[in-house]
């Protein structure tokens, strides 16, 4: 059933689609891009690296489609103190390849900054690259924080672009400068994803200011500048 916002949940027999869709949008994502170096390969890889990424949240969260398929999001139910949904290490191998290894550093490295209570996290949110600029991404981020915001369900996220992270701000999220280094210099330019806490009522992210949990790491000493992409955890914590 699609809402007056253009905005359904998907099902299963969606996820095909929200694969193709997903490896679409993030080719010339940064973070994916250092994670798939290759153009080639990644192109390739894309499809079912993100099949398994829209399967998880189909199981474990709730995936969001626009009425007219061009955009999708995957949300996550995080539950601190619970086992965090995981991906079957076989699939995950296959589809990753000999960057699997890549894979495993992103993922503690991003894990590290979640919040330390229950929490949905959007871990993919997309738009057809020919579809970007008609408001697309802002309609599935809208309809969820909506609905998360009135069962008083904070919502977590990442941008891993500045349009992203405008985005993000827009929509209420206050980034925070922690930023997390990448191995081998991927990502050129730094402070280009930030990461949003939104508790549920609050016009704007933020609240009581605490240490964050995880702090600044160095760039590797690459000679190029500044080799990271600016993580952000909440300035709330329960």
């Amino acid at each position: 059933m699609t809402s007056t916002d253009g905005v359904r949940r998907a099902g299963p027999a969606d996820a095909f689609h929200i694969a193709e869709l997903l490896g679409v949008a993030f080719m010339n994502d940064p973070v994916t891009s250092w994670l798939f170096p290759d153009p080639e390969d990644r192109a390739r890889r894309h499809p079912d690296f993100f099949r398994i990424f829209t399967d998880r949240a189909l199981t474990s969260g709730a995936v969001y489609l626009t009425a007219d398929g061009h955009a999708a999001a995957l949300w996550l139910h995080i539950d601190h103190g619970a086992p965090p949904p995981t991906i079957p290490e076989e699939p995950l191998t296959a589809a990753c390849g000999s960057n699997l290894l890549r894979m495993q550093i992103l993922d503690e490295l991003v894990e590290a900054g979640h919040p330390q209570h229950r929490h949905d996290y959007l871990s993919f949110m997309g738009v057809r690259p020919d579809q970007q600029g008609r408001g697309l991404g802002a309609a599935l981020l809208r309809h969820r924080i909506t609905d998360l915001d009135a069962v008083g369900v904070p919502a977590y996220l990442e941008a891993t672009s500045p349009r992203n992270r405008r985005l993000y701000e827009r929509m209420g999220c206050t980034p925070l400068p922690t930023t997390i280094s990448l191995p081998d210099g991927a990502l050129p330019v730094p402070d280009v994803a930030s990461r949003g806490h939104r508790p549920a009522g609050w016009s704007t992210c933020g609240g009581p200011a605490r240490q964050p949990a995880v702090t600044s790491q160095p760039a590797p000493a690459t000679g190029r500048p500044n080799d990271a992409y600016e993580q952000v955890i909440p300035t709330v914590l329960s």
